[in-house]
């Protein structure tokens, strides 16, 4: 605290000086796995307890796609770091969670040493790390049933993964009732102490769950955390609960610092320090731009950058998994040196935001600022109606309720039709069996009822379009809309197409070749504009 560094850096280095490599006061593996087990379970507990889902459904629109794009990114950055280094596939795989995560734990000691817990900013970017924490859980989860064989075992684990998170989340369900009434009894006979073990049980009882269902302890004590949240009693447990959340995280960084190798860091101390002083470019650019582009201002942006450089309790996590079932490579030692040197920087950027920002105005060309801008403006007036109250969201909301209410009419049509069918369709009226009217009529009116939903379709794609295209201005004719659509249309196509060859060379996963679909969609998009246009030249 005195350097006005984060404890968890102490810590670490606390943890590596006393640990078997270097002083070996503390020797035994055994007792280190058992501090780390301990402190990972209390850490995902108490960000359990901290979860919001009430934060994280009234943040809008403009933190969810932030960070989904961030996580992305970096992901592909350290999913590329092992590929450069012929890691193979699921070394790639940690290394690329590892380096999409921030620290939830940094960041807000951070922000309470520099006093910028009170910023604007602070809202957005600790419902980012909320949506990154369920990411990282996931990550977890997956990653820790995968085995050697990923690959070729991806399918089946995927299926166990999801029945293990089906019965965790029936548990909870069914558990959220009966512990509401257990916590209104508790407040009402004035018996709070006995909460305390009652959230020490649930931890426990959760993360034993997890792990006979085949799932990371840890995941089990995260749950746990995010049910008593839901308690009314859980406000009181707050400062009792402290001192056991306290000693048992700190026992976790001091037994991951317990694990680092200085040796083995010295060994590839070159190629150790070139990746984090990678990240910490890839990282800060990042997030800086998306903030910018997503509406905020440059201040704000720089900011975010620096904030969300941190890495923490999940890379730690990670690494720590990486590390029991992948040998060759140091995930510890280089997530640990991650981890100093990202809180570091994050300090030293955090107090010299104002001369970061100069030094970028001051070497960027005019004319890139303005486009940026212009970039900024774009994106966060688009951002802006995708928000609850935003316009697009509005009519969204509007048009779904109407084609759910058309959608039940087609239901309750087929329904009708076929019990008339079933009952009288047999019968005559004039010679004609019934079972024709029936079914004439009744394919009428549903014919009726899809055109209904394809016209609220219609406008609902109408409405998204004058959301993303949003060039020009009104009075401009339609040459003009259909040289710019036309080029852009080009333009976005292009890119799509080069996508997958783009990945093929890179050797990315899979699913990176989703990422050409928004351009699909924008071209799209770009087309239904400019077919929207063309009555307004039949009428000139």
């Amino acid at each position: 605290m005195r350097f006005r560094q984060p404890p968890v850096i102490g810590l670490l280095i606390m943890g590596a000086l006393i640990g078997p490599n270097m002083l070996g006061i503390v020797q035994s593996q055994d007792l280190i796995m058992l501090f780390f087990q301990l402190g990972a379970v209390f850490l995902l507990f108490e960000i359990g307890v901290e979860f919001s889902v009430s934060r994280l459904l009234s943040s809008g629109f403009k933190a969810v796609s932030v960070s989904l794009l961030k996580i992305t990114a970096l992901f592909a950055f350290g999913y590329q770091i092992g590929v450069l280094l012929s890691l193979g596939f699921l070394p790639s795989l940690y290394l690329g969670f590892i380096f999409s995560i921030s620290s939830t734990a940094i960041l807000t000691k951070l922000a309470e040493q520099k006093g910028t817990a009170g910023r604007d900013e602070m809202s957005f970017l600790f419902t980012m790390l909320i949506i990154e924490d369920i990411f990282a859980v996931a990550a977890l989860t997956f990653l820790s049933s995968l085995s050697k064989d990923a690959a070729i075992s991806l399918e089946s684990t995927l299926v166990s993964l999801l029945f293990a998170l089906f019965v965790l989340g029936f548990s909870y369900h069914v558990l959220s009732r009966i512990l509401m009434r257990i916590s209104n009894m508790l407040i009402k006979y004035k018996t709070e102490d006995t909460a305390i073990f009652l959230a020490l049980a649930l931890c426990a009882m959760f993360s034993i769950f997890a792990y006979w269902l085949g799932l990371s302890p840890t995941i089990g004590a995260f749950i746990a955390g995010d049910l008593m949240s839901m308690l009314p009693i859980c406000s009181k447990l707050e400062r009792p609960m402290k001192p056991f959340v306290l000693t048992f995280t700190g026992l976790f960084f001091l037994s991951v610092g317990m694990l680092i190798s200085p040796a083995s860091i010295a060994a590839n101390i070159g190629q150790d320090v070139a990746i984090v002083l990678l990240f910490l470019i890839a990282s800060f650019s990042i997030v800086s731009l998306l903030t910018y582009l997503s509406g905020f201002s440059s201040s704000s942006a720089i900011f975010a950058g620096s904030s969300m450089v941190v890495l923490g309790e999940f890379s730690l996590l990670l690494a720590m998994e990486a590390s029991r079932t992948i040998s060759g490579f140091d995930f510890i030692g280089m997530t640990s040196l991650a981890v100093l040197a990202t809180a570091i920087f994050s300090s030293f950027a955090l107090e010299r935001q104002g001369s970061i920002l100069s030094m970028l105005h001051s070497r960027s060309p005019s004319r890139l600022r303005m486009r940026m801008h212009k970039l900024s403006a774009y994106f966060g007036e688009v951002i802006a109606d995708f928000e609850p109250q935003g316009r697009f969201f509005t009519l969204l909301v509007q048009h779904t309720r109407k084609i759910l209410r058309y959608v039940f009419h087609l239901v309750a049509f087929a329904g009708v039709s076929f019990v008339l069918i079933f009952f009288f369709g047999r019968l005559q009226l004039f010679g004609m069996r019934l079972f024709i009217p029936i079914a004439l009529v009744t394919l009428l009116a549903m014919l009726y009822e899809i055109i209904r939903i394809v016209l609220q379709l219609a406008a609902i794609l109408t409405a998204l379009s004058k959301s993303v295209v949003r060039f020009g201005s009104e009075g401009d004719s339609f040459a003009t809309i259909l040289a710019r659509n036309s080029i852009l249309m080009a333009i976005s196509l292009a890119i799509a197409l080069f996508i997958p060859a783009a990945l093929e060379l890179a050797s990315m996963p899979k699913i990176f070749y989703l990422l050409n679909l928004p351009f699909f969609a924008f071209a799209a998009l770009l087309l239904w504009d400019l077919l929207s246009h063309t009555p307004k030249l039949r009428r000139r």
